[in-house]
């Protein structure tokens, strides 16, 4: 399954806005976007909301950027 995720990085508060479907999210994250630290927490939420452990879940596109598309597999 694929999964666009738009990241808000350096949030107050974390949590995960839903668009359309479940395959389009907005996730505000507290980690800075420095050394990897909120593409990280992004894919422990992602895990946790999926419910499948944070290795079977990888980035496909979007390293330094906002826009990001992640597949998961169960």
């Amino acid at each position: 399954m694929y999964v666009k995720v738009r990241a808000v990085p350096g949030a107050k508060k974390e949590r995960i806005i839903e668009m359309d479907d479940a395959r389009e999210l907005t996730i505000h994250v507290r980690e800075p976007a420095q050394q990897n630290f909120a593409n990280r927490r992004i894919i422990e939420i992602l895990a946790e909301r999926f419910s499948v452990p944070s290795r079977s879940i990888q980035m496909l596109s979007g390293f330094r950027s906002p826009n990001k598309v992640f597949s998961i597999d169960p």
